[in-house]
């Protein structure tokens, strides 16, 4: 294979234009710092020198582990990039978690299957609660205190 990964987390100049094949909110290079430095552990898979994917695991590091931004970028999807990235990400947790650690992420629409390939399930399908999200803009109306 012709590309090079790296354990590490991006430059913030390269998360931000990771950021930009996604529909995702571009953050400030001082925001990826501060998340850099609160994440578990990172992938990056560069082409020469030109980076072409990442993912990350934030959580505790030992009982949950969460799967974050794994981006690659449009030109370099359906190469296995995806795939050698997540394995990496779970390679990680088995060393480090606890058995019966949670591994959860939130997939994007249309990439469930990639996910599932893995052993990832639907928690509606394993007969589980639904995965939630509370939209930060949603904070205020719900804190009144």
């Amino acid at each position: 294979m012709r590309y090079k990964m790296e354990y590490k987390l991006p430059s913030p100049a390269e998360w931000q234009y990771l950021r930009r094949f996604t529909d995702w909110k571009i953050f400030s290079k001082d925001v990826f710092m501060v998340a850099a430095k609160k994440s578990i552990f990172g992938v990056c898979v560069y082409d020469n020198k030109k980076i072409v994917g990442m993912g990350r695991i934030t959580g505790d590091g030992i009982i949950s582990f969460y799967i974050q931004d794994i981006i690659v970028v449009d030109t370099y999807r359906h190469k296995h990039i995806g795939t050698l990235i997540l394995k990496h990400l779970l390679t990680y947790i088995k060393k480090h978690g606890e058995k019966d650690a949670t591994i959860g992420l939130f997939s994007h629409i249309g990439t469930e299957t990639f996910y599932e390939n893995f052993g990832f399930l639907v928690r509606e399908k394993n007969g589980k609660g639904s995965g939630m999200y509370l939209p930060y803009s949603k904070l205020e109306e719900y804190l009144h205190e």
